[in-house]
């Protein structure tokens, strides 16, 4: 009679270590599935340039806030273009633009001109292998952007995460510094217009999970949080 039970046990062991295995296998196969589908299709953005442009936008202007900026002080407003490229290999979707200095997510405003017809608050994407230019307006503090000799006395500068998704909804990262030198009042558009307050520029872009990227982020650690926390909301609303 004990060696029925024993081989009952026997079997019954056997049967539930087959079964586990086969659900690990089936478990580790399918997420080895699911994270070369996310690497075939997944976008990467890279900073290609920031580049001066006229302050005559017939799309939405992305609005950002300077370290040094303030209402009580005289403000420099800088109209630059970003430009950002596509080398990953799916769709990079719904791009969205954060300041990270403030916390606060970069709104779009448009002119109302009536003469233009606009596309407006449209979600924003770049195609895998393309560059799209995003206009930005950045509201700087004019006493570390200009002295008496026409240069930068002190300096002043914007930090920006661009957050964007694949397909699939999973959430990407870059962040990106600008920096205004001083102004070139002599810099000309391809048809020999001046450009209005067309500056020199520093300008650098970090991957998410770099170094870098990380240093940036954990020194400006509570507007991050609050930044991932918007993020998180559309997520979840996504995912309903």
């Amino acid at each position: 009679m004990c060696e029925i039970i024993i081989q009952i046990i026997d079997i019954f062991v056997q049967a539930i270590a087959i079964f586990a295995s086969g659900g690990i296998s089936i478990f580790i196969t399918n997420k080895q599935i699911k994270n070369q589908n996310k690497e075939t299709y997944r976008p990467r953005l890279k900073l290609k340039t920031i580049c001066n442009r006229h302050h005559t936008s017939n799309r939405p202007e992305y609005m950002a806030f300077s370290y040094r900026y303030s209402e009580r002080k005289e403000k420099f407003n800088s109209y630059i273009l970003i430009c950002l490229e596509n080398i990953g290999n799916g769709l990079a979707n719904d791009i969205t633009f954060y300041d990270l200095i403030h916390g606060e997510r970069c709104a779009a405003c448009q002119t109302l001109d009536l003469d233009y017809n606009q596309r407006i608050y449209s979600t924003e994407e770049v195609p895998k292998g393309k560059t799209i230019a995003f206009p930005f307006w950045i509201t700087l503090n004019s006493e570390y952007i200009l002295n008496e000799n026409n240069s930068r006395s002190e300096s002043d500068f914007t930090l920006l995460i661009c957050n964007y998704r694949d397909l699939n909804n999973n959430n990407y990262k870059i962040l990106i510094y600008y920096s205004p030198k001083k102004l070139d009042d002599t810099l000309e558009d391809e048809t020999g217009e001046i450009i209005e307050n067309a500056c020199k520029m520093d300008y650098y872009y970090y991957q998410e999970g770099t170094y870098h990227f990380k240093k940036m982020v954990d020194r400006y650690n509570e507007n991050y949080k609050k930044i991932e926390t918007m993020i998180k909301k559309e997520d979840k609303y996504l995912r309903k």
